[in-house]
């Protein structure tokens, strides 16, 4: 699966108060990460089942300019129930 996002200026660290450049905010990079976590999950879960977020551990290596589109991603891992500490 690939989806593509169009970084617009509301996902700029500007607009979302983690920054003071208009390149893509970490905090909206890690919603795109969950949005599409959720959908490539979806075809494994049981109808009115969904995915959450328990734990987040990324890099952010690179600004992504506004206007430029933000593309990747790969399904790692999906499990049942909690994961244990």
């Amino acid at each position: 699966m690939e989806k593509v996002f169009l970084i617009r200026q509301e996902h700029s660290s500007v607009v979302v108060g983690s920054g003071n450049i208009n390149v893509l905010s970490t905090p909206l990079m890690i919603a795109f990460m969950e949005n599409v976590a959720l959908e490539l999950a979806q075809k494994y879960l049981e109808k009115g089942k969904t995915t959450v977020g328990y734990h987040v551990d990324v890099k952010h290596l690179m600004p992504i300019s506004i206007g430029r589109k933000l593309k990747r991603a790969t399904l790692i891992e999906v499990f049942n129930g909690k994961k244990s500490k």
